[in-house]
């Protein structure tokens, strides 16, 4: 693509700018004077977007106190020439192709995608895009391919969350494990020490405990039957409170319009309400009495569960001899099963590490594989897709170094250098040949022409801006 006209009508503060680009354009000019402001407006004519993709700050490049903006610009793409004319005011944006007024989508199919054209074009954003948005980016265009690293990264996840539950089962069976053989050596103790209780002793023991069990059992569905009369209590309390007092008979209001009511209707009022919260109230006073009956009854049977449990107590105090115990087959047959799944356990558990260890080797064969595609054409520059952790594992990531120094601490000049390396290989990838834009070029020395369309702004203190064209 190249950029041959420029026209600005109101952008920023441009009233009225035409320019005349060539093959390297340099744009002189004091602070403020509009620079800058060239790459946002090719980029605005040409996407609709500011220089970091968001559509909605445009409006701020009208400028102040003006109600509509045009920026016009004519490139040449394959031997051809375009002229695309973006316009806004304060109802929106319009786009025009060769004076044919087109939507968006159809103008990128023409000038190509946003994030290619936008990360050669200002070289300071793609190092400050997202870490992941970069990252997806470089895989999905320079080497085009999804992120298969991404797929094995969640295969490793889940392998890590079944061996998670397979150690957690581990841990609940080897309990479970623990404690059937203690039981077992509980009971094969107590038939060491067995001294036979009499016959009538044990069947009156039967018995007694039999009752509490009973007992125990009407309790419970006592409880059942008490909570669903609390719970009904409180849908009438609910209701009570929503129903409110009774309303005044005199000086009350319609509750939609706000006037007085007659007296009559007031009072048909009075006595309608009084007569919802008198049924609400005699609801209530039967659930009291259905609850007094099951709490007496409730105390009743606790009462008799206490009777019960005295006499065992003093039954057991009396004899005092172990009882006769039966061998723990069901205990035994039962460690059998426990045994048995903790052994696949173990088995699963090696499976899963060995289908571990092969997925590392397959992330790190690929995270070898994207660095050195990436990087295979940089000579100073170097990204960096991963990180890799104190134990040895990678993790995606995204990181420019040039001459092994990171990107942030770079001078300007520097910085702008180790972009024009990235910017080549896009250019070079996407069989493209995006034009440029430096800003702030007065920091930069010793820097490489660009093979592609260059524009540059410069500071001259007390200077209009003046464009300079060569080539």
């Amino acid at each position: 693509m190249f950029i041959k006209k420029l026209e600005l009508t109101n952008f920023k503060c441009h009233t009225t700018s035409l320019y005349e680009l060539g093959m390297v354009n340099h744009f002189f000019g004091d602070n403020y004077s509009g620079k800058s402001s060239i790459g946002e407006a090719i980029v605005f004519c040409l996407y609709g977007v500011t220089k970091h993709g968001y559509k909605g700050f445009v409006k701020d490049y009208l400028q102040e106190n003006k109600g509509y903006m045009k920026v016009d610009v004519v490139f040449e793409k394959d031997d051809q020439e375009y002229l695309v004319v973006r316009t806004m005011n304060l109802k929106g944006t319009t786009v025009y192709l060769n004076h044919k007024q087109i939507k968006d989508k159809e103008l990128s199919e023409l000038v190509g995608d946003y994030h290619s054209f936008i990360y050669c074009f200002f070289p300071e954003v793609f190092p400050e895009e997202d870490k992941s948005a970069a990252r997806t980016y470089l895989i999905e265009n320079l080497l085009a391919t999804k992120d298969e690293f991404e797929l094995l990264e969640k295969e490793k996840s889940s392998i890590l969350s079944q061996q998670k539950k397979v150690d957690s089962s581990k841990t609940f069976y080897e309990g479970q494990k623990s404690v059937l053989k203690r039981q077992i050596d509980s009971i094969l103790d107590k038939q060491k020490n067995y001294t036979p209780v009499p016959h009538e002793i044990m069947d009156k023991k039967e018995k007694l405990q039999e009752g509490i069990t009973a007992i125990c059992e009407n309790l419970d569905k006592h409880q059942v039957v008490e909570n669903q009369l609390q719970t009904r209590m409180k849908v009438y309390q609910d209701k009570l409170k929503e129903l409110g007092p009774l309303p005044y008979l005199q000086d009350e209001t319609c509750p939609t319009c706000k006037q007085s009511l007659p007296k009559s209707q007031a009072e048909t009022l009075h006595f309608v309400h009084k007569a919802k919260l008198d049924e609400v109230k005699k609801e209530m006073e039967l659930l009291e009495a259905e609850l007094r009956a099951h709490r007496y009854q409730h105390r009743k049977f606790m009462e008799k569960k206490s009777i019960l449990e005295s006499t065992l107590a003093q039954l057991d105090n009396s004899f005092p001899l172990v009882p006769m115990v039966e061998l723990p087959t069901s205990q035994i047959h039962e460690l059998k099963n426990v045994e048995s799944t903790l052994s696949e356990l173990i088995q699963k558990k090696a499976s899963l590490g060995e289908d571990l260890k092969k997925l590392k080797h397959q992330l790190g064969q690929l995270a070898n594989t994207y660095q050195n595609q990436i990087n295979k054409n940089l000579t100073h520059t170097k990204v960096e897709l991963f990180k890799q952790l104190k134990n040895g594992e990678l993790r995606p990531d995204f990181q420019i170094t040039y001459y092994n120094r990171p990107y942030r601490v770079l001078s300007n000049s520097e910085k702008i250098r180790c972009m024009l390396e990235i910017i080549a290989v896009i250019n070079q990838e996407k069989n493209s040949s995006y034009p440029i834009f430096l800003d702030n070029l007065e920091s930069v020395t010793h820097l490489t022409q660009p093979t592609t369309q260059v524009l540059t702004a410069t500071v001259k203190k007390g200077l209009p801006l003046t464009l300079k064209v060569k080539g």
